[in-house]
């Protein structure tokens, strides 16, 4: 049986479809729109909150991996690597950072192309557990940097066990600036989700 079959025309000659729209094709935009795809212009703004995740994540491992101080006093030299909490926002930071980019890259891909690179079903599941995922992951690294920055500043916990911020400031401010970028990446991880869960609410609905 062929797609479409003037056979069982419906009145006046119209030619009846085999997959239900009779005589009337969809307009890509409304393809578009369709079942789990959202809006053009909610699209855009999802891609654009890719974008800043992946931004804000970036700075924030670039500024956590490069921040050392050496305190001239005690002859001592303080890395991030000395401290499991901010090895956990960094960690937190490359993985939503490689994740942003994937999506971004498939992302533009339909937006050029028109076609996504995975099964619908596979991919509204997918945007929206990661989306889900990895905010709570970077939320988590955050918090335990926080702590960690905010003990330091007051010498709860003091550097090698000798000394506080107050003789490496430097280096507690590069810290704290890299977790409020890290912060930033959580807000606009967390948007996302929003959108792709309503993307998946809609195409649990509409099919």
């Amino acid at each position: 049986m062929t797609p479409e079959h003037p056979a069982a025309g419906g009145h006046n000659g119209k030619v009846v479809h085999y997959y239900g729209h009779g005589g009337e094709t969809l307009s890509p935009s409304r393809k578009v729109q369709g079942g789990g795809r959202l809006h053009p212009k909610a699209d855009a703004l999802l891609l654009l909150l890719r974008f800043l995740t992946l931004a804000f994540s970036l700075a924030s491992l670039v500024l956590m991996i490069t921040n050392s101080a050496t305190v001239r006093r005690r002859l001592h030299t303080v890395r991030w690597t000395d401290f499991d909490a901010y090895r956990y926002v960094l960690a937190a930071s490359a993985i939503v950072c490689l994740y942003s980019f994937a999506e971004i890259g498939l992302g533009l891909w339909y937006l050029f192309s028109g076609r996504m690179l995975m099964p619908d079903s596979l991919a509204q599941w997918f945007d929206f557990g990661h989306d889900q995922g990895f905010a709570y992951l970077i939320l988590s690294a955050c918090s335990a940097g926080t702590a960690v920055a905010h003990n330091l500043r007051e010498r709860h916990i003091l550097i090698h066990g000798a000394y506080g911020c107050d003789e490496a400031d430097s280096f507690c401010t590069k810290a704290e600036i890299s977790i409020g970028l890290a912060y930033g990446a959580f807000l606009f991880i967390a948007l996302s989700s929003l959108l792709s869960g309503y993307r998946l609410a809609r195409w649990l609905i509409l099919g």
